[in-house]
């Protein structure tokens, strides 16, 4: 039996860093086309890899995004508290 092309699934699943009971569950396929003359195990391997890697490539990159957006979020809320405060003691009308 010859092997001509093969697929590799890489999935995973791992906790939101700021809410409790709360997470991801991310995946990717590569797909790729061999030729005759190829190891099918080893060209697996190498395909594994290049899928595990994604993957803590996508994790990583959402993770990163999610803090970003955490600290917008928090500077938000300051600046409403802090233009509650000046309302509040007509510092300033609006």
């Amino acid at each position: 039996m010859v092997i001509l092309e093969m697929t590799i699934h890489e999935g995973r699943t791992y906790n939101h860093p700021f809410e409790a009971y709360s997470n991801f569950k991310q995946g990717v396929s590569v797909k790729a086309s061999l030729s005759e003359n190829e190891n099918p195990e080893r060209e697996g391997k190498l395909l594994q890899e290049r899928a595990s890697l994604l993957m803590d490539e996508i994790k990583n990159k959402t993770l990163q995004s999610l803090v970003k957006l955490n600290s917008l979020e928090e500077a938000k809320r300051q600046i409403e508290i802090e233009i509650s405060r000046v309302k509040s003691n007509n510092d300033i009308p609006f």
